[in-house]
């Protein structure tokens, strides 16, 4: 596979995030949902504390799929966490390195979530560079 087989969609914005910090962790999940530009460090979103940040992003269905494997792709977080796709889990973030997930089907409207848990010690940490969806062509 060449990389002109791979076609790459940046996630860019806008993305929403919301955040559960201590001493109310693990508590319950904050309902407040602000908007962010990203990159985004654990600092930016955390104001210095530890505990959970969700990062969401809808984005829709390319159009003209045909035999494409999908792939999503995060970059290195600095932290771990857990990467879901419409409510379904795609895996765990372990923050060391970029990691894909393959998606078996799209829907017409996708919402992408990505919790990430952190300590003020685990800088630098975040979403520090954009999140990719990668279409590879077989044809």
């Amino acid at each position: 596979m060449t990389d002109s087989n791979v076609h790459r969609i940046r996630l860019a914005g806008p993305w929403e995030f919301s955040g559960v910090f201590e001493p109310v962790f693990p508590l319950h999940i904050c309902e407040e949902w602000r908007r962010i530009k990203l990159p985004a460090t654990w600092q930016e979103c955390s104001k210095g504390e530890s505990g959970c940040v969700f990062f969401r992003r809808s984005f829709n269905k390319p159009t003209n799929l045909t035999n494409e494997t999908i792939r999503l792709v995060i970059p290195a977080t600095g932290c771990t966490g857990e990467v879901r796709l419409n409510d379904e889990v795609l895996g765990d973030v372990t923050g060391e390195a970029p990691q894909q997930f393959e998606i078996a089907e799209l829907q017409p409207r996708n919402l992408l979530t990505i919790l990430l848990y952190g300590r003020m010690e685990d800088q630098p940490a975040g979403l520090s560079t954009p999140v990719v969806l990668e279409l590879v062509d077989h044809g």
